[in-house]
């Protein structure tokens, strides 16, 4: 079975928990929830996806990119198929993932 956040290869003891899987108007949604330091590494999506920073704090890294740190309530939207990975600071970090629909053509 495929995880909805792409593939990576971390043990399944270290990697962060998904919970809240719903299909809405907007797409598919879940959350991911990090232990401090808690890593989600490199990986890619098939479709476009937005993620919010709900609780905590952590670091987004996107290719090509200098990482950047996301706070609650903030978000950032990626198009399919861009490399990117999270990592929790020094607190428990939750974010909301959303698979967007192709919103054209050519984004399907």
């Amino acid at each position: 079975m495929s995880h909805p956040y792409g593939t990576h290869t971390a043990s399944p003891a270290s990697r962060p928990i998904i919970s809240d899987l719903v299909d809405g108007p907007e797409g598919r949604s879940f959350s991911v929830h990090f232990q401090p330091g808690q890593r989600l590494p490199d990986h890619r999506n098939a479709s476009r996806i937005r993620i919010m920073a709900r609780s905590g704090s952590g670091m987004i890294s996107i290719a090509g990119m200098d990482p950047r740190a996301m706070g609650s309530g903030e978000a950032v939207q990626l198009e399919a198929n861009v490399t990117h990975s999270l990592e929790a600071g020094s607190e428990a970090w939750q974010v909301e993932v959303v698979l967007l629909p192709a919103c054209c053509p050519g984004c399907a």
